[in-house]
């Protein structure tokens, strides 16, 4: 989101649209742009949103009068669609994608070969609204149809070019979910299934994380598959923005901590940005950075130095330490252990009654597994050795 006060960089390097001028919000999530008529040099002032506290626009530059006039409010991801969808002769060379972990995608039906109208950036930033299961099996069923027109033309290493933008989804799928994952077409229809342990199966009967995974990394190669990029580079050496908020949502915690080092490989010169309560997703950054955010008694946010990965940390220790968790067990269980522990304490200050009171502790304890048992009778060998008259 633009931020009030600070240079509008993220449209003017994506767009370089020279007409763009100011921002400003008369709400939480409405921004507003206006537009200057003529050129616009590259360190004009005027190109500076501010905002202070009124409707209306605060004017760093001297002369307002060019501005055309407020055009309506709407939120703000509308304006950076709007004026980031390139007209056919402009080719970029940055993008700005954005998903979040509660997405999904569902049984579609593919009528016809058609080629897709719309804008690749269109709900880009909007982390729910781009799942888009329709959009994407037609894109598959169109890639494969050039992948064999281009086949039988003998066009082979077209051929597997074309191919490649639907195997990069496939193989990522595959390593995260450690399981078979394969894009099929309908041999009496067009529809697309996936080809999952075993089974063609619909995009609705997939496990929700397999959906979770697919509906956006198949939504993200099919937005860069289909960008006007200005060169040729391959996907791992495109830079981009990349924002994932809580994308391990429905994941298995093996899946969790394939996520972000199968992303960060795919795409390494990416910028991501990942917010997450998973310790074993925290724990599995291989390169960058984790930033903590606390709240103070009066519900004030404030980010915590980063910290810089990879973090060699174990996923307890990722649990004490960044997430305040101090028991390795359930609640109930850490509080029969705190209970434990201050009747311990009661035996070691002389207090005779207490001993029987820890035996029936000790007893209950162990009832909850062995390994709790363990941990119980390791602590009271400590005590007998503590409670060991000197020299015996």
């Amino acid at each position: 989101m633009p931020i009030v006060g600070a240079h509008l960089g993220l449209g003017r390097r994506f767009t370089k649209i020279k007409a763009f001028g100011r921002v400003f919000s008369d709400g939480p999530e409405r921004w507003a742009v206006h537009r200057r008529v003529g050129p616009v040099a590259e360190d004009e002032p005027g190109l500076y949103p501010f905002h202070d506290g009124f409707t209306g626009v605060d004017f760093y530059g001297p002369d307002p009068s060019p501005l055309l006039g407020l055009i309506e409010p709407k939120p703000w991801q509308y304006w950076y669609q709007a004026f980031n969808f390139p007209p056919s002769h402009s080719k970029l060379s940055w993008a700005a994608f954005a998903y979040a972990g509660a997405r999904s995608v569902e049984a579609v039906e593919v009528n016809s070969i058609t080629e897709i109208s719309d804008p690749p950036l269109r709900d880009s930033l909007s982390f729910h609204q781009t799942a888009d299961s329709q959009r994407l099996a037609q894109w598959v069923a169109n890639q494969e149809y050039k992948r064999l027109k281009a086949q039988n033309l003998g066009l082979t290493d077209e051929a597997l070019q074309i191919a490649e933008s639907v195997t990069r989804i496939e193989d990522a799928v595959r390593e995260i979910t450690d399981s078979e994952f394969r894009f099929v077409s309908g041999v009496r229809d067009l529809n697309i299934r996936v080809q999952h342990n075993g089974a063609a199966v619909e995009f609705g009967l997939l496990p929700e994380g397999v959906k979770s995974i697919v509906s956006w990394v198949a939504d993200l190669l099919m937005r860069m598959d289909r960008i006007p990029w200005v060169n040729d580079l391959p996907v791992h050496e495109r830079e981009f923005l990349l924002l994932l908020d809580e994308i391990d949502v429905h994941l298995h915690p093996a899946w969790q901590r394939k996520l972000l080092p199968v992303v960060q490989r795919i795409f390494p010169k990416a910028q991501i940005i990942a917010s997450t309560h998973s310790p074993f997703v925290v724990a599995s950054l291989g390169d960058g950075a984790v930033i903590e955010l606390r709240t103070d008694a009066n519900g004030k946010a404030a980010a915590m130095p980063p910290i810089r990965a990879p973090l060699s940390m174990s996923y307890s220790t990722a649990l004490r330490e960044l997430f305040g968790i101090k028991s390795d067990f359930d609640i109930e269980t850490e509080r029969a252990f705190i209970a434990f522990q201050e009747i311990r304490n009661r035996v070691l200050r002389g207090e005779v009654e207490a001993q029987v009171e820890l035996e029936h502790q000790a007893d209950a304890l162990k009832r909850r597994g062995d390994e709790v048992a363990q941990l119980v009778q390791f602590e009271l060998n400590q005590l007998a050795r503590a409670r060991r008259p000197a020299g015996t």
